[in-house]
């Protein structure tokens, strides 16, 4: 274990179930639908000491996977956007949409977004 891997907040393991008791799962700022896979254009999951910057978040990803933190940026930007777009589902069309006017950003044909 590295020297500083017990410190509150910090990211232990990627892409890994199931966590300990005292962690918590979190992912980072990358815009995402509420199913986005991990990898899928940046967007990446990963286990951390509870505690330390991490927020609560909204965003709607993965609810059966549980409670889920990000930075508080993303948090109050995501909380913005529900309420601005009025659901989950308004969101991830918008955010597929911007996917698709990136082309290409996904790695993958847009036929399959």
């Amino acid at each position: 274990m590295r020297k500083n891997s017990q410190r509150p907040g910090v990211i232990v393991a990627y892409h890994r179930r199931p966590r300990h008791k005292g962690e918590i799962l979190c992912h980072n700022h990358i815009v995402h639908t509420n199913d986005m896979p991990h990898g899928l254009n940046g967007f990446r999951w990963f286990i951390c000491r509870a505690g330390g910057h991490w927020v609560k978040c909204p965003c709607g990803w993965r609810p059966d996977l549980g409670v889920h933190y990000a930075n508080a940026g993303h948090v109050e930007w995501t909380r913005k956007m529900l309420e601005e777009l009025g659901s989950q589902e308004a969101f991830n069309r918008w955010v597929i949409e911007r996917l698709r006017a990136s082309e290409g950003t996904l790695g993958l044909p847009p036929s399959t977004w």
